[in-house]
């Protein structure tokens, strides 16, 4: 007698019921394992590799004026790019005053030693005539720089009125006042410019004359006042601005035609060309660097970057971090400084005034 056996379907578990025990057995080992990983990448990224702010910089200058003067000239504007050598600006020295009253001085003391001299031969003569000439000349051209500073102003002031003018500001007569005055010095500066020139043949054709045995006394007085006509000389000349690298004009502060004072900045000449990174540890200090120690600059731009580098200087001490780098809500962050370098930096693509991150890997410097 055989005995039939039933077959039974498994049972199904139900679905909540696997959720179940996935929930309790295998969920909590993978969330385990993951705060694993995460802790031990914020160990190895943070602690073990610690990690700063850094920003790049490159030249920048703040072109000042030599001496207070008259800017006749500025050949740049705002975003030119200029290279090194090139000629910013031109300045004339205002204070013609000052020089008019050496070259008073220096012709009374020549006119003392012409008097002191009796007799006095042709040759003592011709070389005194020389020395009041160059004075004169000197002269004429410090009243040449005066004249050309009044053309400035009053040209100025032309254009001012003629732009009142057109706004029906002020009157016909005022604006051709204006224009009447700015001529007139236009033809003493023409007249001024062509004594100069009569002036310097004149002084020219002495020089080749004058030859033979000097008085020797004569000659010492006569050689410190020319000495003292040539300094004024070379003061009195336009001063030429060169850029002193190549880069960018990221200001301007004084116009052309306006007068710059001595020592104050009126350009600002800025390098497209990134140099170093700036950045510095904060406390606690994980690790104290050394120069030559390898670090990675990583970028902040979409596409991320590692790139390698070496801290070429290290601060003396600690001090206030740079506020554009300092952590948010932070007021006196302290840090040490460091100076780090990229071989090669041009070609890395990292613009001056960027943001990067710098990781110090300590494996690499082990």
């Amino acid at each position: 007698m055989s005995i039939k056996m039933n077959k039974y379907e498994p049972v199904k578990v139900p679905v909540s019921q696997k959720l179940k025990e996935f929930r309790l057995r295998i969920f909590p080992v993978i969330v385990f394992v993951v705060v694993l990983l995460i802790v031990l990448f914020l160990w190895d990224f943070r602690v073990y590799n610690p990690s700063f702010t850094g920003r790049v910089y490159a030249d920048v200058a703040l072109i000042s004026s030599p001496t207070t003067g008259l800017i006749t000239n500025m050949y740049v504007r705002e975003f030119d790019q200029v290279d090194h050598g090139d000629t910013l600006a031109i300045i004339v020295e205002v204070d013609s005053a000052q020089y008019a009253a050496q070259i008073e001085l220096i012709n009374a003391q020549i006119d003392y030693v012409s008097s002191s001299m009796e007799p006095i031969s042709g040759w003592q003569r011709n070389r005194i005539n020389l020395a009041e000439l160059r004075s004169d000349l000197v002269g004429q051209q410090i009243n040449l720089s005066a004249l050309q500073l009044r053309k400035q102003t009053e040209s100025a002031r032309v254009q001012r009125m003629q732009e009142l003018f057109t706004n029906d500001l002020v009157s016909q007569e005022l604006l051709d006042d204006a224009k009447l005055v700015l001529n007139l010095i236009n033809d003493e500066i023409e007249k001024t410019a062509q004594f100069i020139q009569d002036l310097e043949q004149q002084v020219s054709g002495l020089e080749s004359d004058l030859g033979g045995n000097a008085d020797a006394a004569l000659n010492a007085a006569l050689r410190v006042h020319e000495a003292e006509l040539k300094a004024i000389e070379q003061e009195i000349k336009p001063i030429n601005i060169i850029a002193p690298f190549s880069g960018m004009i990221g200001k301007i502060y004084f116009q052309n035609g306006a007068v710059a004072p001595e020592g104050e900045p009126f350009l600002l000449l800025e390098s497209k060309t990134p140099t170093h990174i700036i950045g510095y540890m904060r406390q606690p200090l994980t690790i104290r660097p050394e120069i030559g120690t390898l670090v990675q600059v990583r970028t902040r731009t979409a596409e991320k970057k590692l790139i390698p580098a070496t801290i070429t200087n290290i601060g003396a001490q600690l001090s206030v971090i740079d506020e554009t780098v300092q952590r948010q809500g932070s007021l006196l962050e302290t840090g040490l400084p460091v100076k780090i370098e990229i071989f090669d930096m041009e070609s890395v693509g990292l613009l001056p005034g960027e943001f990067v991150d710098v990781i110090v890997n300590q494996r690499d410097n082990q």
